[in-house]
């Protein structure tokens, strides 16, 4: 019998394998991928387009033509849980499915549920950006709100971002849609709400770094207000902050709150701090090989180097075979780019940092 690969979610890793799994080997390979749709936002352009940099008509790509090319079926359905010791997926039509190899690959989630329990009104009045498919279904209402006199954005974040470490997928995320929303809607009162701590903030007892300087520079010329507060409550036109003030808003875009699917930290896996699944050289789950589990710690950028992505393939071939496993491409640094929304970016890596002209693509041209 053919070997089953299933493909858990259509996320930046998985979108990119698409094209490698048309490869002839993998005819003998009986595919599921099971996502609840089969179109996805293009990796990098989601600020770009929330800025008015990229075409309405461009944003979103249909998947359908990669699958039916690479024999991939599209189950569209839910995953309710993983049973990683019978190598057995729960659906919410609850049927099981089985598989020989399995890659977990699913798209951050924010749990409406949880939001409205630490922000009561969070559910009825902000505008969540995950799924990114219903954000960018509702996006276009705000510039024509806009075109209908003056405006007040409020982007909510969740935390601090440190000097030399990577940026969280959360906070680069809110960093970005502001200063997008700002490039958009030149007159409209734009606020980053960064959560309990100040955006950038220097430790104790230490200068502000170059990223830290630059970012708040950046944030300055923009006309961006940034408010070190929580958001507790949010209401129609306002949002209650945990210092008691209230911040007039009209559209409050939430970027906090963002995790994997439960099922992941329900199942048996082995986990780490962050309850990503902890995996080895060859991103395979540590305690369960026939589980590969690529990075999910990617904010809306979702960019996967393609060195990475035929490493994966080759790894997936391999283990569906029996066959011998390469290690996964190992990185000596990683370099982080903040994009400014009108094509400009900040470009981060280690202690350095540098104000730059975005190429074409991250800058959305």
């Amino acid at each position: 019998m053919a070997k089953r690969l299933v493909l858990l979610g259509l996320g930046p890793h998985h979108v990119q394998l698409l094209e490698a799994l048309a490869e002839p080997q993998w005819a003998a390979v009986q595919t599921v991928l099971v996502s609840t749709h089969s179109r996805s936002v293009q990796a990098g352009q989601l600020c770009a387009w929330v800025a008015g940099r990229v075409p309405d008509g461009s944003i979103m790509t249909e998947l359908a033509p990669a699958m039916k090319a690479a024999n991939i079926a599209l189950l569209g359905r839910r995953v309710l849980e993983v049973d990683v010791e019978r190598r057995r997926i729960l659906l919410d039509d609850g049927a099981q499915l089985g598989y020989d190899v399995l890659s977990l690959d699913p798209e951050p989630l924010q749990s409406r549920d949880l939001a409205e329990q630490a922000m009561p009104g969070a559910r009825a009045n902000a505008l969540f950006v995950r799924p990114v498919a219903g954000f960018c279904a509702l996006w276009p209402r705000v510039p024509a709100l806009y075109a209908g006199g003056a405006l007040r954005v409020a982007v909510l974040g969740q935390g601090r971002i440190e000097a030399d470490t990577h940026l969280g997928g959360s906070d680069r995320d809110a960093l970005e849609l502001a200063f997008a929303v700002r490039q958009r809607l030149p007159g409209a009162a734009v606020t980053l709400v960064t959560g309990a701590a100040a955006l950038a903030e220097p430790a104790p007892a230490s200068p502000p770094t170059r990223l830290q300087n630059l970012l708040q520079a950046a944030l300055r010329q923009r006309r961006i207000t940034v408010l070190p507060d929580a958001a507790c409550a949010i209401g129609p036109h306002e949002i209650h902050l945990a210092s008691g003030a209230r911040l007039a808003c009209d559209v409050p875009i939430l970027c906090s709150g963002v995790r994997l699917p439960g099922w992941i930290s329900q199942s048996q896996m082995a986990l780490d701090a962050a309850g990503q699944v902890q995996v080895d050289g060859f991103q395979r789950s540590k305690s369960h090989p026939q589980v590969f589990a690529p990075s999910t710690a990617l904010g809306l950028h979702g960019r996967v180097p393609k060195a990475d992505t035929r490493q994966l393939a080759r790894n997936l071939f391999a283990a569906l075979q029996g066959g011998r496993l390469a290690p996964h491409p190992r990185r000596l640094g990683s370099v982080s780019t903040i994009s400014l929304g009108d094509g400009w970016g900040i470009v981060h890596g280690g202690r350095f940092s540098l104000q730059v002209p975005l190429p074409g693509r991250l800058a959305g041209r």
